[in-house]
């Protein structure tokens, strides 16, 4: 019985070293994911401009859970145009891409100020987070 309390005590002391590590892991995979498709939605509009000769009318945001603002226009015209074959969803909890037609731009920002850059988007994450992000390279190209 002794021995059995013992390897329980052992495989618990291993779970709580090994979950934060999981976890943390977990975040810089999402906040990855979410900066190949930005950049991916940057390349689309642009060849969406190239071809067009404007950029897609509308601002839009595209929230964690799949909720949009203004649908009508913006990322949904290169969904529709057949450039984005699904319109891409955060996988970072409290993150949201949005879309400024006056620019051509499409961002990460946070829920509820679509006008925000990068930066101030990470203000709600961890401390490890933001030092993952802080020395990822964000400049999106916009040809």
């Amino acid at each position: 019985m002794i021995e059995l309390i013992i390897v329980i005590a052992i495989i618990a002391i291993i779970s709580a070293i090994i979950a934060p590590n999981f976890n943390q892991t977990t975040a810089k995979a999402k906040v990855k994911a979410d900066i190949a498709s930005i950049r991916e939605i940057n390349r689309q509009i642009a060849l969406y401009a190239a071809e067009s000769g404007s950029y897609p009318a509308g601002n839009e945001s595209i929230k964690h859970d799949g909720t949009t603002s203004n649908s009508s226009g913006g990322l949904s015209t290169l969904k529709a145009k057949n450039y984005l074959d699904h319109l891409p969803v955060p996988q970072t909890q409290g993150l949201t891409f949005s879309y400024d037609a006056t620019t051509g731009r499409a961002f990460i920002g946070k829920d509820g100020t679509p006008s925000q850059h990068v930066i101030d988007a990470i203000n709600g994450l961890s401390s490890e987070e933001r030092e993952f992000i802080n020395s990822t390279d964000f400049s999106i190209p916009h040809s």
